[in-house]
């Protein structure tokens, strides 16, 4: 079952955000897997994942979302990572994680919110 509605196939230039808030732990990028599952089919649209909300990252939640980046892009979405804070960028650069900062996007961005917080 897809999170979100699908952009039209039409609609080449649309970007999907996916922001993630909270901690990232294997809970949360097994959502983010979900999420991007659920967009794979179409491939009709850009996915920008950011973390600038993201105030823990666990090891084993690194690892996981980045395998679900790479499954992803393996079903073709261009997916990009993006970081806004310096823990979860050393975190993602001790995984050799590729990542690019954070952008504030444009209007006709549509947004995807995943949240997480551990108790």
């Amino acid at each position: 079952m897809s999170l979100i509605r699908t952009p039209d196939s039409t609609d080449a230039e649309t970007t999907v955000v996916v922001d993630l808030i909270g901690d990232l732990d294997p809970t949360l990028a097994s959502v983010v897997a979900e999420a991007l599952d659920g967009l794979a089919p179409d491939g009709a649209c850009a996915v920008r994942v950011r973390t600038a909300h993201v105030r823990n990252a666990s090891r084993d939640g690194v690892a996981a979302l980045a395998r679900a980046l790479d499954v992803a892009r393996a079903g073709g979405l261009a997916v990009i990572l993006e970081v806004g804070n310096r823990t979860v960028k050393t975190a993602f650069a001790n995984a050799q994680l590729a990542c690019v900062p954070f952008t504030t996007g444009t209007p006709r961005d549509r947004h995807l919110l995943l949240a997480r917080h551990a108790v």
